[in-house]
């Protein structure tokens, strides 16, 4: 995550802990994105707000393993908590045609919130049925928007589908990872013409891919 997304987050953070929220769920609105570093950032700046926060990772790269919780029903979201100095961990990988629902969502905060002071749950795509009932549980979600990518017509069926439960949208942070960077798309445009720029060409070319300045990275 860069310096930007850090700032994001720390700011978020203070939001979350000035309004008192002890639940959110992160989603992104396209498919092929994840949300677990957003998730895992999030809680790191919560730590530093002294907010003792729990990640549940319900994302694509969850792998049902020994330390996966399979169901929120039961005491097992409790005992296969992987804990850390800076903040703790579930992973729940659902089975088969298993499906989450909003109420055992809110029902497995109850019990969390009596040791966490807020939950955030990794969910990736907004419109998965099990990330929807974890944010109708949460009611309170942070949109991830790829920059580059995101579509308006993503946006506004986000829009909706927020609309539709009641749910409250407390920020919506970009990820500019996926942006293409100005220095290298002005290279990629005078290396394809270097027939018509002899000599001095490629020098520009590689000044443009790697100065800080045109590539989003200057300070």
């Amino acid at each position: 995550m860069n310096d930007i997304g850090k700032q994001a987050f720390s700011s978020l953070a203070t939001l979350i802990a000035c309004q008192g929220v002890n639940q959110v769920a992160i989603v992104c609105a396209g498919q092929a994105h994840s949300t677990r570093a957003a998730a895992s950032q999030l809680c790191r700046q919560l730590s530093r707000c002294q907010h003792h926060s729990l990640m549940v990772d319900m994302g694509s790269e969850v792998t049902s393993d020994a330390n996966t919780c399979l169901s929120l029903d039961d005491i097992s979201s409790h005992t296969l908590i992987a804990e850390d100095q800076v903040f703790d961990q579930l992973s729940l990988a659902l089975e088969g045609g298993d499906r989450l629902n909003a109420q055992s969502v809110a029902q497995a905060l109850l019990r969390w919130q009596q040791c966490y002071r807020c939950v955030v749950f990794s969910c990736d795509y907004y419109a998965g049925a099990d990330a929807i009932s974890a944010q109708v549980g949460c009611r309170h979600v942070v949109l991830m928007v790829a920059a580059g990518q995101t579509t308006d017509s993503e946006l506004q069926a986000f829009s909706l589908e927020m609309s539709h439960y009641g749910l409250t949208v407390l920020a919506v942070v970009m990820d500019n990872r996926f942006m293409p960077r100005l220095g290298q798309s002005l290279a990629s445009s005078i290396m394809a013409r270097r027939h018509r720029l002899p000599g001095w060409c490629d020098r520009l070319a590689n000044w443009l891919s790697r100065t800080a300045y045109c590539n989003g990275e200057w300070r």
